[in-house]
């Protein structure tokens, strides 16, 4: 139900009129369509506005404090470190969340989404996070054939991940999914999907979701994800459910490329167009994706689901 600013309860109302006309309180911020498609793209470019000035901010300070203390320039610490990039990924995330929970007028579980959810659905969450990764692998491998020549933008960032494997982890497993499912599933997509339909809030906040990447081949595995996560959402009711399968979609790589003493073509070697994997390891990212949609394709009656248009929540 809509705020309605002509409804004054009056000091003495009938039984009647409180059980069809509940008082309600103004909504704060005062009543606006939330959120329009505009205020999508502008919190992502925000996002990715923020990210680059904050870190340019801390390569500059850490230049000056390497300067004070007598170090050369060229050994300052720059953005390429994966410990400054997840301080400017969070430091950049946190006044946009406060916006979106002042936005909405609810409080932060319900801005965010923060709501309990069927702890059985995790189990189902695994395979098919695994098989998620796999098959966007073979995506890019496909990017990258179709366009020869597409650009890897912030190959050392990705190198800098991988050299250094405890940080790496902590900032794509721990740190990626909390703060982008909390943005993109929490504020972005429950906020679209107060105004517009279920297609479009998901198929939007899951483009947007790819873009902000920054990186030409992982915009198409970006938008696939985003559509699977916002599926998750929608079904589940919670992000959290969108954080665990986030997660387990970005930790499979990196376990694989540690662990895994021997490079399976197209998914640990590095990216080279018209390399493909083997189709041993995309059946088994098809079957294992196909084991844990089963999960949220079938009935679940204790699966909570995302009212959409016009929906509010707590």
């Amino acid at each position: 139900m809509e705020y309605d600013p002509s409804h004054q309860p009056s000091g003495q109302e009938t039984p009647e009129n409180s059980a069809t006309q509940p008082a309600m309180p103004p909504p704060n911020p005062p009543y606006l369509p939330y959120m329009t498609y505009l205020e999508a793209v502008l919190l992502s470019l925000s996002f990715v506005v923020f990210q680059i000035t904050i870190g340019i901010a801390i390569s500059i300070a850490a230049v000056i404090v390497g300067l004070a203390l007598g170090r050369p320039m060229h050994e300052a610490p720059t953005m390429q470190r994966p410990e400054l990039l997840m301080l400017a990924n969070v430091v950049a995330v946190f006044p946009l969340l406060v916006w979106g929970r002042w936005r909405s007028g609810q409080t932060v579980r319900g801005a965010l989404g923060l709501t309990p959810f069927r702890w059985a659905a995790i189990a189902a969450l695994v395979p098919l996070g695994v098989g998620t990764s796999v098959l966007v692998s073979e995506a890019d491998n496909l990017m990258r054939w179709l366009i020869p020549d597409m650009p890897t933008l912030f190959p050392d960032v990705f190198e800098a991940l991988f050299a250094a494997p405890l940080v790496g982890f902590l900032i794509v497993v721990v740190m990626a999914p909390v703060t982008e499912e909390f943005l993109f599933r929490g504020v972005m997509l429950r906020g679209l999907l107060r105004r517009h339909g279920t297609w479009g809030a998901c198929v939007v906040s899951a483009l947007l979701f790819g873009l902000i990447h920054l990186n030409p081949p992982q915009i198409l595995a970006g938008f696939l994800g985003g559509l699977l996560l916002a599926a998750v959402h929608l079904k589940t009711g919670s992000v959290w459910p969108c954080v665990w399968l986030h997660a387990v979609y970005n930790a499979v790589p990196m376990v694989a490329y540690s662990l895994i003493p021997h490079e399976i073509q197209g998914f640990t070697s590095a990216p080279e167009p018209g390399v493909f994997q083997p189709l041993w390891l995309n059946a088994l990212g098809v079957v294992l994706f196909a084991m844990g949609a089963m999960v949220f394709v079938l009935p679940n009656p204790a699966a909570r689901k995302v009212p959409r248009k016009g929906y509010t929540c707590d």
